[in-house]
């Protein structure tokens, strides 16, 4: 992984433009980093992307609430892996319906995932909230993580999983029937997902795009990290980073 992201990433556009701190390879490499970390594996690739991350981020004011949200994720890495902090200003849940349903209405359900994710520090924070607006972001959540997976959007599957843990609605048979639909996607070599034409489509369209890492790569990672948090009620990857 570290070799293909030396050819995806060039360290002083990274540090001269701060959107390649959310596009989806600076995410997988600072994500990879971290793992990696917590596997005592070290990657000087990885440590140099880091560091011009780190300067980039340290230094970068997010002018809107999308993108503080879109960078949450590798500020909180890089403050995991350099100790660098996370800002004072805490994000909370909304307690009520209307301004629960505000969050996904007017953006989506990514935005919505993201936030939950930025809110609980990545299921490193208990979140505790009204027990009927717990039963309606719930069923809301499972509707649409059922329209991800059959619509075979695997990647907005995954980040549902990992809401419903970090929400604690991890229990139930539907939480279960999805969990056990992401595990059948499993390739003989290990990788995740089931992409036939559509990555040959994708191969074509570009020659400098390789499927193996643009596709399967992110779709496996964040797999084993679903897979990993939803076994385990009391496992959360970033405590162990």
């Amino acid at each position: 992984m570290a070799e293909e992201i030396r050819d995806k990433i060039d360290a002083q556009t990274a540090s001269a433009n701060n959107r390649m701190l959310t596009s989806p390879v600076a995410s997988l490499a600072l994500l990879g980093t971290a793992i990696s970390r917590a596997l005592k594996i070290r990657s000087k690739t990885l440590d140099d992307f880091t560091k011009v991350a780190h300067e980039a981020i340290r230094t970068h004011i997010p002018k809107t609430d999308e993108e503080k949200i879109n960078l949450f994720q590798s500020r909180f890495l890089i403050h995991k892996i350099c100790l660098m902090p996370i800002g004072s200003k805490k994000l909370k849940m909304p307690d009520k319906r209307d301004d629960l349903n505000g969050l996904y209405v007017s953006k989506d359900w990514d935005y919505l995932s993201k936030y939950v994710a930025a809110t609980s520090l990545f299921g490193t924070k208990k979140i505790r909230f009204d027990r009927n607006l717990k039963v309606h972001i719930h069923s809301s959540i499972v509707f649409y993580l059922f329209h991800s997976l059959y619509s075979y959007n695997l990647k907005m599957g995954f980040q549902l999983l990992q809401t419903m843990c970090y929400l604690h609605l991890n229990k139930g048979r539907s939480f279960k029937q999805a969990l056990e639909f992401i595990t059948q996607q499993q390739r003989p070599d290990g990788s995740f997902g089931f992409f036939g034409p559509e990555a040959l489509k994708l191969e074509k369209s570009d020659p400098k795009i390789k499927v193996k890492f643009d596709l399967y790569l992110p779709i496996t990672v964040y797999a084993m990290w679903t897979i990993a948090e939803a076994f385990r009620t009391d496992y959360s990857v970033f405590l162990s980073i």
